[in-house]
């Protein structure tokens, strides 16, 4: 094992001995109960990894010997966890956090019995026994507590299958609800506020305007994922137990059929909403209307990335639909990069751009001018590799073309770089220039990308330098991108000698400091 598994394991120990401590200065304060129950749950996830380990590894192995020599304290601490767990369960404190959740009454000591059994199914898994008491508190009385007791699981995958009967038993529109919740925190490509997620599920397919009465409670939420789904401290929706989202990408073809069509339709379906368009809103900061609209940001900035993971035929015709009079929303949330091809956002540039392979296949059948549109230069500028080789192997694309592009400079980082060479003031300035799909791919660092458009027969540009703009191979020295200057310096024909501003590769790389880059380069 390395280096950094032996620093996890110490840390481990580490704060094995603070947990310990803890424990014992933790009395009868409710706060801080909570707060160690947490704590306990991740810590005997921990403890059973390295309990395993442990186990097949060999006499030998060096971080193995650290762990033996601190048997002690792991012994100490799977005692406390062990102690301390059944000492929660039959206290006030215990029955402040679990008695919320039932629908009935009963005292502690009927309970003690039962939560005997749940912790026998449970093995030690702290957090499989909380979710076995989130799914038993769904009985409405004591007699239906001790049956499903009797028929609890004794692993994680059987709990999430009782879980989903829980669910499906529910009324047709109430768990299709709580399938279409699980859908977006499971699949969403970052964290949702419980906004967000709201107005997600508000929105409904071939509207035009978002009917707020349509937008659920969190308590409806809640209810409808038998306590499954939690907002968290900050506001963000997520899992109540950490392998769930983990089982549910797992079942992903079996659950959620066509998840990824649905989530971009809805996106889709958001962004042109007519209020979009009127005055007011327009208006409004983008900080302002984020707080009337909250998916906005969400929708306009991740629609393509689910896009991108639908299969063909399934949604090219609502992007296609979408993108002649909504291109401009869908771009409202993007971060501006330092440099950018100059072309028209048209469908070609979106399906370039965002690597979307079938929309541009469409394109293509349609009869879309793809040398026209420059989507190679697009393609390698965003580092779209599989788009970048379908465009090679199409006879009407030229792999030397250049096109328009504009840098932004930011000397403010170093008061000698190229811009202030220039004389730009302070700050971002722009200069134009031309790049060809090689110069756009070097200067991001893309080393396939750049390897492959050498590899290309038609490759003639490999020291083009365009008027006040960097060769590849500079642009790559001014990026430090390392690899890809080894790369370009492999090539036979590589020209070291071409200037820019002023500078030969060589003399740019002594200037920012690129030692890596000086040792590579000849004299």
């Amino acid at each position: 094992m390395g280096a950094q598994e032996i620093a996890s394991i110490t840390a481990l120990i580490q704060k094995s001995h603070t947990v310990i401590k803890y424990l014992k200065d933790v009395q009868e304060a409710p706060k801080e109960c909570n707060e160690l129950m947490r704590e306990l749950r991740h810590m005997e996830i921990h403890l059973s990894t390295v309990k395993i380990i442990t186990l097949l590894s060999t006499a030998g192995d060096p971080w193995l010997m650290i762990l033996q020599q601190l048997k002690d304290p792991f012994k100490e601490l799977t005692g406390l966890l062990s102690g301390i767990e059944k000492g929660l369960k039959v206290t006030s404190l215990w029955w402040k956090r679990v008695g919320p959740k039932l629908q009935w009454t009963f005292s502690e000591e009927s309970a003690q019995e039962d939560f005997r059994k749940i912790e026998e199914r449970a093995n030690g898994m702290f957090f499989l026994a909380d979710m076995y008491i989130t799914l038993l508190a769904q009985n409405a009385d004591r007699g239906e507590f001790v049956e499903a007791l009797d028929n609890l699981p004794d692993s994680i995958e059987g709990t999430y299958q009782h879980f989903l009967k829980r669910v499906d038993s529910q009324s047709d529109q109430k768990r299709n609800f709580a399938y279409r919740v699980f859908s977006w925190v499971a699949f969403a490509e970052q964290r949702l506020t419980i906004l967000e997620l709201q107005h997600a599920l508000a929105v409904q397919p071939g509207t035009s305007k978002l009917n707020m009465d349509k937008i659920p409670d969190f308590d409806l939420i809640s209810h409808a994922c038998i306590g499954f789904v939690i907002v968290d401290s900050q506001g963000y929706v997520r899992f109540a137990y950490p392998t769930t989202r983990e089982y549910f990408i797992s079942q992903k073809d079996t659950l959620f059929p066509g998840i990824q069509e649905r989530i971009t339709r809805t996106c889709l379906t958001y962004m042109p909403f007519d209020i979009f368009r009127s005055p007011d809103v327009l208006s409004l900061s983008k900080s302002d209307m984020l707080k009337k609209y909250p998916f906005l940001s969400y929708a306009s900035s991740k629609w393509a990335i689910h896009a991108r993971k639908c299969v063909r035929d399934s949604v090219e015709e609502d992007i296609l639909a979408f993108l002649p009079t909504q291109a401009g929303i869908a771009l409202s949330f993007e971060q501006t990069p330092d440099s950018e091809p100059e072309v028209p956002r048209t469908p070609a540039w979106f399906a370039a751009h965002y690597g979307l392979l079938y929309l541009l296949e469409a394109l293509v059948e349609r009869g879309v001018d793809l040398q026209h549109e420059n989507v190679l230069c697009i393609a390698a500028h965003a580092g779209q590799l599989d788009t970048v080789k379908l465009l090679l192997s199409c006879d009407d694309v030229d792999v030397n073309q250049a096109n328009k592009i504009t840098y932004l400079y930011d000397h403010s980082i170093d008061r000698n770089d190229g811009a202030n060479r220039l004389g730009l003031e302070d700050g971002k300035a722009s200069h134009p220039t031309f790049c060809t799909p090689l110069i756009a791919a070097a200067s991001n660092g893309y080393e396939e990308i750049v390897r492959v458009l050498l590899e290309s027969k038609d490759m003639k540009s490999m020291n083009f330098l365009p008027p006040g703009g960097p060769t590849a191979l500079s642009a790559a020295v001014f990026g430090n991108h390392t690899r890809v200057v080894k790369l370009l310096l492999s090539q036979p024909g590589i020209d070291t000698s071409v200037r820019f501003l002023d500078e030969t590769p060589l003399l740019l790389a002594r200037r920012m400091w690129r030692a890596d880059i000086v040792k590579m380069l000849p004299e």
